[in-house]
């Protein structure tokens, strides 16, 4: 039990330096675009991929499973 718990830790540890790291690097980015048009570009390259993402997924996956 006791091997299982630490190996929890380990993983959430390395989960946690993932995600700030990663956090810090958009936070860099975002400063970095923010007062040019690329911010612009980049923001509705999100908004397509957050609205679009699910959807191209659920076209996607029925296709896929079809030709297993």
């Amino acid at each position: 039990m006791a091997a299982a718990a630490a190996a929890y830790d380990r993983k959430t540890r390395r989960l946690v330096r993932i995600c700030a790291v990663a956090g810090l690097a958009v936070l860099g980015l975002s400063l970095w675009i923010a007062s040019s048009a690329l911010a612009q570009v980049v923001f509705y390259g999100g908004v397509l991929r957050a609205l679009c993402g699910p959807i191209w997924t659920g076209l996607v996956s029925p296709w896929l499973e079809e030709r297993r």
